[in-house]
């Protein structure tokens, strides 16, 4: 398992894009990747699931979809 706090931190467009190509190699080598991010489009590019934190646990858990995509992406404009 790898844990990643912010990894799109300071890094333009390309290279977010690039960070989640790295982030899809990992995962088809079978590691586990834990990331906590407020970039909406690195979650979009980079992962499957999407845990939502909060108040102490878990407010949602939910596989990307294109119905989930457009649920997260609500999530973040209304933060």
């Amino acid at each position: 398992m790898l844990l990643f706090d912010e990894p799109t931190s300071g890094l333009d467009y390309d290279s977010m894009i690039n960070g989640s190509r790295l982030f899809q190699n990992l995962s088809a080598m079978g590691k586990v990747l834990f990331v906590v991010t407020h970039d909406a489009e690195f979650l979009i590019s980079a992962c499957t699931r999407i845990l939502h934190l909060g108040d102490g646990g878990i407010e949602g858990d939910y596989g990307l979809s294109p119905q989930n995509e457009e649920k997260l992406r609500a999530f973040f404009c209304s933060s």
